[in-house]
C-alpha cells in the first residue's frame, strides 16, 4: 500500500475494500488476512481497531435490491459496527451451490481507523429456505444480538418458512412497508405475525420511524392545551399521500385512533385511489379519507383536519423544502412548521439499530391499522 493510497484513504469518511471471493468454511481466514493486510500498510503512528456491536441479517430477493442495500451498508456500519451477512437470491444462476464473498469496511477517524463492519455476502440461486437460515447461523458471532433487516419488497409476514427461519436467529426484526402492494393483506398478516408470541423479538418498521415527525406536530398543535376542542369534537381527516405511500398514511390513521379511542365502525375503497373510514368517538362520528396523489414520492402529503362539524379546520402539509407546515384554515400564517431530519433508509437502519426494546405505541398503532383493515367491506 503505497503513501499516495493512504493519503487517499484518509480523505474518506469510510473506506470499503472490494469484495473478495471465499468458501464459506473460509470467511473468517479471508476476513483476518483483510484486516491484518490492511493493517499492515500504515505507519507506526496509526492505529488501526476492530469494532464489533453485533450481527446484521440482511435478506434481499434479488441482486437488484442486493446492490441498493450493499450501497447502504457502509453509512450504517459507520453508526453501528456489525459482523454483516447480505444474503441474496440470484436466479439466473447455474446450479444450487452457495457462493459467497468477503469485504471489509473501515471507519476514518483522523489518525486512526476502526473497522466498522465485516462484510459477508452470500448468493444463492434456489431452495432458500434450507440453505440460507443455516449458512447464517454457522457465520454468526456468537454472544453478539442480531438484527435481521428483511431489506425485501415482499412483506416479511408474507414470506413464508425463509422469514420464519432467519427470524428465529434475531433479537430484532427491521422492514419496510414503503411499496407493499396489497396493504389490506400485508397489515393483516403482520398484526397476526407481532400478535402472536414474539415477547422476545423487537419488531420495527421504518414507516414509523418516518412518521415520527407527523406524530409530533399533530400531537403539538391539536394538544387541549393549545386547541382546546380539537380532538374531542373531530368530525372528518382527508390525508392525502403519493404513490405506494398508503401503508405509512393507514399506521398514522391507525396511531390516531389507538392515541384518541376511536372505534372502527365501517370502510369501503372507492375507485382504487381512495378508502373511507367512519369512526366513532364517545357517541360521535369520525370521518377519516385517504387518497392517493398520481404522483410524487410515497409519503403523506397533507392533512386536513375539521372540528365542530366542519366549521374550523388546520391544514398540515409536507413541504418541497421538506418542512413539515400547519396552518389553520384562512389564517395569515402557519402556526409550527418542522424541519424533517434525514429519513434516508441507510440513516433509519441505523438509528433503529441502536433500539432493542419493543415500541409497544407501534404494536398498539398497528394492531389499530389492523382493526381497519377488517373494517373494509363490512
Amino acid at each position: 500500500m503505497t503513501a499516495e493510497t493512504l493519503e487517499e484513504l484518509r480523505s474518506r469518511k469510510v473506506v470499503s475494500l472490494d469484495r473478495r471471493p471465499s468458501s464459506i468454511d473460509s470467511v473468517e481466514h479471508e476476513l483476518e488476512m483483510m484486516w491484518e493486510g490492511f493493517r499492515a500498510g500504515w505507519g507506526d503512528d496509526d492505529a488501526v481497531t476492530r469494532a464489533c456491536m453485533s450481527n446484521l441479517l440482511v435478506y434481499c430477493e434479488s441482486p437488484e435490491e442486493a446492490d441498493a442495500a450493499r450501497a447502504d451498508l457502509p453509512k450504517i456500519l459507520f453508526e453501528h459496527p456489525a459482523r454483516t451477512l447480505l444474503m441474496y437470491l440470484d436466479e439466473r444462476r447455474d446450479g444450487e451451490a452457495v457462493e459467497t464473498w468477503v469485504s471489509v469496511h473501515f471507519s476514518n477517524l483522523g489518525h486512526a481507523l476502526q473497522v466498522c463492519g465485516e462484510q459477508v455476502d452470500v448468493v444463492c440461486s434456489g431452495n432458500a429456505e434450507s440453505v440460507l437460515p443455516s449458512t447464517a447461523r454457522s457465520l454468526l458471532v456468537s454472544d453478539l444480538p442480531t438484527a435481521l433487516w428483511w431489506a425485501s419488497s415482499t412483506p416479511p409476514a408474507r414470506s413464508g418458512p425463509l422469514f420464519a427461519a432467519l427470524a428465529e436467529l434475531a433479537d430484532q426484526v427491521i422492514f419496510d412497508s414503503v411499496g407493499w402492494r396489497d396493504p389490506p393483506r400485508d397489515i393483516l398478516a403482520l398484526a397476526r405475525w407481532t400478535s402472536a408470541d414474539q415477547d422476545d423479538v423487537v419488531i420495527h418498521n421504518l414507516a414509523w420511524r418516518r412518521l415520527k415527525p407527523w406524530r409530533r406536530i399533530l400531537s403539538e398543535v391539536l394538544a387541549p392545551s393549545t386547541i382546546p376542542e380539537a380532538l374531542g369534537s373531530v368530525t372528518k381527516i382527508r390525508l392525502e399521500h403519493g404513490p405506494h405511500g398508503l401503508p405509512s398514511s393507514w399506521l398514522l390513521i391507525g396511531w390516531l385512533a389507538d392515541r384518541l379511542g376511536w372505534q372502527v365502525v365501517d370502510g369501503k375503497v372507492l375507485s382504487g385511489k381512495e378508502i373511507h373510514w367512519n369512526f366513532r368517538q364517545k357517541g360521535k362520528g369520525v370521518e377519516v379519507q385517504i387518497a392517493r396523489l398520481s404522483e410524487g414520492a410515497p409519503v403523506i402529503r397533507k392533512l386536513e383536519w375539521a372540528w365542530n362539524g366542519g366549521k374550523r379546520q388546520i391544514v398540515f402539509r409536507r413541504s418541497e423544502d421538506r418542512k413539515l407546515e400547519a396552518r389553520t384554515a384562512g389564517g395569515d400564517g402557519p402556526c409550527m412548521v418542522l424541519s424533517l431530519p434525514n429519513q434516508e433508509r441507510a440513516t433509519l437502519v441505523a438509528q433503529q439499530l441502536a433500539y432493542r426494546t419493543r415500541d409497544r405505541l407501534f404494536e398498539s398503532a398497528l394492531a389499530a391499522a389492523n382493526a381497519m383493515t377488517q373494517a373494509l367491506g363490512r
